[in-house]
């Protein structure tokens, strides 16, 4: 209906309207702060030139979905490669466990 494509106008153009006036500005922003590189070309420049795509997913739990290229899933980065013990009484509840955990 006419209504439902003027709200998805509206909000097509204000996605836009914020990423590029709110998100980026505040990005490029912190690439000042902290890299603190005068030839550092701006965020937007940058994102038009992104050559791989590592992202954090596992295949064998999502829907499938087909990847270009240069998406390469790696699973678990946000793991760390040192195991801390767990707490006691977790540790405790399950190797108490009868039927397994």
């Amino acid at each position: 209906s006419f209504k439902e494509r003027l709200q998805n106008f509206v909000s097509t153009v204000l996605t836009f309207l914020f990423y590029h006036f709110d998100h980026l500005p505040k990005h490029q922003n912190i690439i000042k702060k902290y890299l603190k590189d005068p030839n550092m070309p701006h965020v937007s420049d940058m994102l038009n030139n992104i050559a791989i795509t590592l992202t954090n997913s596992q295949r064998t739990l999502e829907y499938p979905r087909p990847y270009t290229p240069n998406i390469i899933p790696i699973a678990g980065a946000h793991m760390s490669s040192h195991m801390t013990p767990l707490p006691q009484n977790i540790k405790h509840f399950m190797d108490n466990a009868k039927d397994g955990v």
